[in-house]
């Protein structure tokens, strides 16, 4: 074995940025072994950083279509005559109505969801070596189906330092 390949079964504490990215890439389906604090953490900033245009695409179309949707809305009245009709509300186009706004969320949402195929897979085994860092199963990424708050509890578990009983999960060299 190789040492750049042996490097890969062991995590790599003091990652810089580049080093984090592509070794996110290079254990594409990884789920054995561990991640260090600093692979997960520049990983989250780049997924942070690839997601910003269709984030930003999806937040322009749904302001346009809100302001075009406002601006098209017209009242609705009752009654027999328009003299003693009595206003009860207006009408709502929708965003989709403005053709830009329609593009803009599509795209974005194109994007995005393109983005979200390719990382996912990456991002769960990444998660699942970073809990291990810390001494914990993968299972535990499960937290994150608790509505409302086990997002937070998987948060503090990556915040969590490397535990020397997470060796258990490392990678034999041999």
């Amino acid at each position: 074995m190789s040492e750049a390949s042996a490097a890969l079964n062991r995590p790599l504490w003091g990652a810089t940025f580049g080093q984090a990215v592509s070794r996110f890439f290079r254990k594409y389906s990884t789920f054995r072994g561990r991640a260090s604090r600093s692979e997960y953490w520049w990983v989250a900033l780049f997924l942070f950083l690839i997601t910003l245009v269709p984030n930003a695409l999806l937040v322009a179309g749904v302001t346009i279509g809100v302001q075009s949707a406002l601006e098209l809305r017209e009242p609705v009245s009752m009654g027999a005559n328009l003299d003693d009709s009595t206003l009860i509300g207006y009408s709502q186009p929708g965003i989709f109505a403005d053709p830009t706004a329609m593009l803009l969320i599509t795209l974005g949402s194109v994007i995005g969801g393109l983005i979200v195929l390719a990382i996912i897979v990456p991002s769960l085994a990444l998660t699942w070596r970073r809990l291990h860092d810390a001494g914990l199963g993968g299972p535990w990424f499960f937290l994150t189906l608790i509505p409302g708050v086990g997002g937070f509890f998987l948060l503090a578990l990556m915040l969590q330092p490397a535990k020397k009983e997470g060796r258990r999960f490392d990678v034999p060299l041999a």
